[in-house]
């Protein structure tokens, strides 16, 4: 989320669009988001129930080896990808074609 709001502050200092259609989608977010979590169900308990293979048995390990580590910044990187993938797809368009704004 770090990575989602640098990328927001940098588009939003030039592009007073998409700040209003930034605006508009917390607003949304904001008014559903709240009674989706009401009323939606986590299906995980259930999936896990029916479906889930039972783990294998852990390997014995080296304690010593250190734990393998993902390099520095992808995270971010993926996260920013997704982003601009979202922004790109067209979403935030239909939205805002909707709703008037374009």
């Amino acid at each position: 989320m770090k990575a989602w709001d640098k990328v927001i502050e940098e588009k939003s200092k030039d592009n007073p669009f998409f700040v209003k259609v930034l605006e508009s989608q917390k607003q949304w977010a904001a008014r559903v988001v709240p009674w989706r979590q009401e009323i939606m169900v986590d299906e995980e308990m259930a999936y896990n129930h029916f479906f889930k293979q039972p783990a294998p048995p852990a390997a014995k390990s080296d304690v010593t080896a250190a734990p393998a580590k993902a390099p520095a910044g992808s995270y971010e990187k993926a996260v920013i990808e997704i982003m601009w993938l979202n922004e790109v797809c067209g979403v935030c368009c239909m939205r805002g074609r909707r709703r008037g704004f374009i």
